[in-house]
């Protein structure tokens, strides 16, 4: 893919800039009245389940629905501190990021330009477009689509505003921290969602500074693990994007600000699969009634496969980084999560008489205490001029445990069925 900071000047790989506190400090005076001071909400139902003080930091509530709010205003007024007559700024960026800086821009009176890949969601092109932002579309990936923004801000003039790699940008999103640490008394570890970097790398600069015993540790999802990389070979590498429900983190290479801002300050980096940020996003959705999207639910994710273990008993604070899923989605992500947990049970029954057939099913249904929701039938024909009606059904269960005694039962009543799990 190349070397994404090329012609950025606020991204140079030779001469990477360090992020101070000093300069989070600067951001917390900037931003306020700009941006929200969400709450570090206790989630009761997930403490108790895992056995852990779980806080839950609710970025969610920011007016774009994430945390990127932070980064973009305090970005757009350091910009203007120091030249205030900027033409305007220009990002590339396929949601978040893209919204917020349209909306920081809209409020603080600075033309902004958003390059987006053609894949974005038509939901995030709208929020840009409501805020008066000039929209581009251009590119199947991030990359292709930051080759034409920074082609666009040199010949307009504009500054461009690197979404997770900026310094300023950095800063701002590190306020997220601040905020932690003075609603919680003893934070034991941070978990923070992350793709190119710029949210850890802001943790982990207040972190050191105010509570050097907290642990930091970020979250991929599987599909994008540049961060990972990125430490490991201890500069930002090209990575492979796979196809991933966390939008935000699929970044295709980390930051060399923030990777050299973060990179001595994070305990450890997890990684977590698919079917994971799905359950976690079912989970915060029944358990705390918040709707996160994908990147959002990245740490109830680790949560999920058992990789935060070892703070049992100990103080976890989750930032739930964003919530602006896609509105035709959710109802299928909270299907397949209750399918993925074996909540929900597609099966088909064969019988030869479909009256008693349901009769008996009902009964089945009712005896486990199951919940049926569809019942189709199908008249299958044979050669032999004799038919059987296969009924195709969906059931409901309580938990795991719940659907074998469902499917126990049906075993002992049908001769002919057959489970789709």
């Amino acid at each position: 893919m190349g070397d994404l900071c090329t012609d950025d000047p606020f991204c140079d790989p030779e001469h990477p800039k360090l992020v101070s506190y000093d300069s989070v400090q600067a951001a917390k005076n900037r931003l306020q009245g700009e941006v929200c001071r969400t709450r570090c909400k206790k989630s009761e139902r997930l403490s108790e389940q895992y056995e852990m003080n779980i806080y839950l930091k609710m970025e969610i509530e920011q007016n774009t629905g994430s945390f990127k709010d932070r980064g973009a205003f305090n970005a757009i007024k350091a910009e203007l501190k120091v030249n205030s007559k900027v033409k305007g700024v220009i990002s590339a960026s396929a949601g978040n990021h893209a919204v917020a800086l349209a909306y920081a821009g809209q409020k603080l009176g600075v033309p902004v330009i958003v390059v987006m890949p053609t894949s974005a969601p038509l939901v995030k092109i709208e929020a840009c477009e409501r805020c008066h932002a000039e929209v581009r579309l251009h590119g199947e990936h991030i990359g292709q689509a930051k080759t034409l923004g920074l082609k666009l801000a040199r010949v307009k003039g504009y500054t461009y505003i690197n979404g997770y790699d900026h310094p300023e940008i950095i800063s701002g999103q590190a306020t997220v921290a601040t905020e932690i640490f003075e609603d919680v008394e003893h934070v034991d570890a941070v978990i923070v969602p992350t793709g190119g970097g710029g949210l850890i790398a802001g943790v982990a600069v207040v972190a050191a500074a105010e509570r050097p015993h907290c642990k930091v540790i970020g979250v991929e999802s599987e599909a994008s693990t540049g961060f990972q990389q990125a430490l490991d070979k201890g500069h930002p590498v090209d990575t492979p994007l796979l196809g991933t429900l966390a939008h935000g983190l699929a970044v295709p290479k980390a930051g060399v600000n923030s990777l050299a801002t973060a990179k001595s300050n994070v305990h450890k980096m997890l990684t977590v699969r698919e079917p994971s940020l799905v359950k976690g996003i079912l989970k915060l959705f029944e358990g705390d009634k918040i709707v996160a999207e994908g990147a959002g639910a990245a740490g109830v994710a680790a949560l999920i496969e058992g990789l935060l273990s070892d703070y049992m008993g100990k103080t976890v604070v989750i930032i739930v980084s964003g919530g602006n899923i896609d509105t035709t989605q959710v109802g299928d992500i909270l299907e397949r999560a209750l399918v993925l947990e074996r909540r929900l049970l597609k099966f088909d029954i064969t019988v030869t008489d479909l009256s008693s057939g349901l009769s008996t099913l009902g009964e089945v249904a009712k005896k486990t205490l199951c919940n049926l929701k569809k019942i189709e039938q199908e008249i299958q024909w044979h050669s032999d001029r004799n038919f059987s009606i296969v009924m195709k059904c969906v059931v409901e269960t309580k938990n795991c445990q719940h659907s074998n005694e469902f499917m126990k039962a049906i075993a002992e009543h049908f001769t002919s069925s057959s489970f789709h799990c």
